[in-house]
């Protein structure tokens, strides 16, 4: 499984706007999600993400949900130990 990140897809709406938009999915084999090529506020869910892990790493949490911004979509992830992590799209 790995995160795809476009950096040549990183835009910025407007020079008063600080929200960084471009792609950003999870692939596991032939699998995409939310689909291939996701376009969502890749800093303000990068952040959510990495407070996650920090929570999992942490032994704060045995579970995070990742949120997408845009729209219903979020990956679970389950702690197994300290050095696994059960991810369900």
């Amino acid at each position: 499984m790995r995160l795809d990140i476009s950096v040549s897809s990183l835009m910025q709406f407007s020079s008063e706007s600080k929200n960084i938009t471009g792609i950003v999915y999870w692939q596991a084999g032939e699998t995409s999600f939310p689909e291939s090529d996701w376009n969502d506020f890749v800093l303000i869910v990068l952040i959510w993400w990495v407070d996650g892990l920090i929570d999992l790493v942490g032994g704060v949490a045995d579970t995070r949900k990742m949120r997408f911004m845009d729209g219903p979509f979020a990956i679970n992830v389950e702690r197994i130990d300290e050095r696994q992590c059960n991810v369900q799209f």
